[in-house]
């Protein structure tokens, strides 16, 4: 009964009463300037980091879907004495291999065709993986030789001294296909154009924008190119200038289109939405950076981008296959989307934030005051009450309830110590 009736009063005296942090109020020129220099730079650090470079009175809706759908059109033509390339005329259907999904899309700058090969056994193409001078070099029968192009027979070929393999027959010469200029053989890919739409749903604001803006009729779109100076917003890019504008070099011309064209590349299409709802939509358009991706100054192994496909067919009662090794440039499309508008609780919970940080000032002052300033052991005695020493007043004086006693005289009538320092 003791212990319940003890719990209630404990109850009851913390329910009617209500602690205050002591103030001691100290008049210096020198702390209260610095005191409010600080709160001024606090301020101001709030005002600029918070509400004006991270526009804290919006709602940032970064959620944004992103569909991105590209076209690629163009003519090429090859006149080489290289039976790999050949004469033959190239169009968008035969250079735009569509096999990298939504958010990408191929070109290729350069090509080796290896025509007619059939399954039967052929010489190993020479590239010293399988180089021989007798029979016992190419044993065991049916090892496969995993960077060349077949298994091993085990009979050595006396004319290109290399062993002869089971594979698709004659083996694919992939050395670069390049004119004596040492440029690709397929020429003018660089004035091929492409098409690319970028669609983008910002769910939180049910809106849909879109890089084909709003009055671009077909004629518009016959006539422009896209330009980073005269016309930002065209949808329609020419691949040399993507090149160009995304080469490391920074080279705009030709050359630039002339490097990767012979072994490849990725580049990089980066799309921006940076939405301010509080403004115009007319304002809300797409901005565009191109990088390229495969390259580092550091490490120039393995650059560039190729890859190989058949086409299989039958012939004389026999398959065979055309076997393309492709060079080319992959183009990866990016989309970075933010929308953002006025939002009542997201401001009010930023002005909270901002008047908490207020508070460091107080915290600075006192550890300045406590630690450094010559008058510290004066402020420490009245900053910081001794329990020792109330709990001794409190006994010598049962009578009394003190609630807030002076240090120096056991004065209970002021709440506030008044220090000249």
């Amino acid at each position: 009964m003791a212990i319940h009736k003890a719990v209630a009063q404990g109850f009851i005296g913390w329910l009617y009463t209500y602690n205050t942090a002591k103030v001691v109020k100290l008049e210096s020129k020198i702390i209260g300037v610095l005191n409010r220099l600080i709160q001024i730079i606090l301020f101001v650090i709030i005002i600029a980091w918070i509400f004006i470079r991270d526009r804290g009175y919006q709602y940032v809706d970064n959620s944004g879907i992103a569909s991105s759908t590209s076209k690629l059109k163009g003519v090429a033509y090859t006149n080489s004495s290289d039976p790999r390339v050949g004469r033959r005329l190239w169009d968008s259907s035969d250079l735009n291999v569509d096999r990298h999904g939504n958010g990408a899309f191929f070109m290729t700058s350069n090509l080796i065709v290896t025509e007619g090969q059939v399954l039967g056994e052929c010489p190993e193409h020479k590239d010293g993986k399988a180089d021989c001078q007798n029979d016992k070099d190419c044993l065991p029968y049916g090892k496969p030789f995993h960077i060349g192009h077949g298994v091993s027979t085990g009979v050595c070929n006396k004319t290109t001294n290399t062993c002869m393999v089971e594979a698709w027959c004659p083996v694919e010469d992939d050395s670069p296909a390049v004119d004596a200029n040492g440029k690709s053989t397929l020429q003018n890919t660089d004035d091929f154009t492409v098409f690319i739409k970028n669609s983008v749903l910002f769910p939180y604001y049910e809106l849909t924008v879109s890089s084909l803006l709003e009055g671009a009729d077909a004629e518009y779109l016959q006539r422009c190119h896209y330009h980073p100076a005269n016309d930002t917003y065209c949808p329609i890019f020419r691949i040399g200038d993507i090149v160009a504008l995304s080469d490391h070099q920074q080279n705009k011309d030709k050359k630039a289109f002339e490097r990767i064209s012979v072994k490849g590349g990725v580049v990089s299409i980066g799309i921006k939405w940076d939405c301010n709802l509080d403004y115009s939509l007319d304002d809300c358009k797409p901005e565009y950076k191109f990088k390229r991706l495969d390259y580092t100054k550091t490490n120039n192994i393995s650059q560039g981008y190729n890859f190989r496909h058949a086409y299989y067919f039958e012939e004389d009662g026999k398959r065979k296959r055309d076997l393309i090794k492709r060079y080319g440039i992959l183009f990866v499309i990016e989309t970075d989307a933010t929308a953002r508008a006025f939002h009542f609780t997201t401001c009010l919970l930023n002005i909270g934030s901002g008047v908490a940080l207020l508070s460091i000032a107080g915290l600075i002052m006192d550890i300045f005051i406590l630690y450094v300033h010559r008058q510290k052991p004066l402020y420490r005695l009245c900053k910081i009450q001794d329990g020792k020493r109330l709990i001794q007043a409190a006994k010598s004086q049962p009578s009394w309830k003190i609630h807030m006693p002076d240090i120096e005289n056991n004065n209970t009538e002021d709440t506030t110590n008044d220090l000249n320092v």
